[in-house]
């Protein structure tokens, strides 16, 4: 899927790890973990892999709201959002989701 991926404008794992805080990117993957915390309030973690590793991307409760149906009905999706990192971690706080 790499070459389709790349024409779309997504980037792999590593390369979203190399941008600074707030960067915009687009990511793809395989969604293998969806977790719910109760003590969240209402924020999705999802947890992509692609060819390279994984990544997690957060979905804020109104997002969520919009794209539950396309991440729950998608075993691959491409999320765009701002790269958030915090003490080493790194991940993506959505915008949009939409099924690959």
């Amino acid at each position: 899927y790499r070459p389709a991926l790349t024409r779309a404008g997504v980037i792999s794992t590593p390369q979203v790890n190399a941008h600074k805080n707030g960067k915009r990117v687009r990511v793809a993957g395989g969604h293998v973990v969806r977790q719910h915390p109760q003590t969240a309030r209402g924020v999705v973690f999802v947890s992509l892999e692609d060819e390279e590793g994984m990544l997690d991307v957060v979905l804020q409760p109104r997002v969520w709201d919009a794209v539950r149906k396309t991440v729950k009905g998608n075993s691959l999706i491409i999320a765009d959002g701002t790269v958030q990192q915090n003490g080493g971690a790194c991940s993506v706080l959505a915008t949009a989701v939409r099924g690959f």
